[in-house]
């Protein structure tokens, strides 16, 4: 019994290890859709977007390799939650703003965008 404890300790253990790691790994993937019922007068749309900033930073290793890319940035998920200074939120929008215009919902209750010119 104390070694399946143990054992399970050591895999919850792991399990959070992996977890954290993952939430403030910085990762920058590029994707190419096409949707062939996208009208062409509109040209090509080059989204950044960006999920679950929560207590993160944004890092240059983030922004740089996008600047010149995206026409818009699309933050999904949530930008901040309770503990997370507007000072810090602040500071990861004027960043996000480099890439270009920024656009994210700015409570989970409401349907309405947000956009940060």
């Amino acid at each position: 019994m104390v070694i399946a404890l143990v054992f399970l300790f050591i895999i919850g253990g792991c399990l959070l290890i992996f977890m954290l790691k993952e939430a403030f790994i910085n990762k920058v993937v590029e994707q190419e859709f096409c949707f062939p019922d996208f009208p062409k007068s509109f040209g090509s749309v080059s989204i950044f977007f960006i999920s679950d900033i929560h207590r993160r930073t944004i890092s240059e290793k983030v922004i740089n390799p996008a600047m010149g890319k995206a026409d818009i940035v699309v933050i999904g998920g949530d930008l901040t939650e309770k503990g997370v200074s507007f000072e810090k939120v602040k500071a990861n929008l004027v960043k996000l703003k480099q890439i270009g215009p920024v656009y994210f919902v700015f409570r989970n209750k409401k349907t309405n965008p947000l956009w940060i010119g």
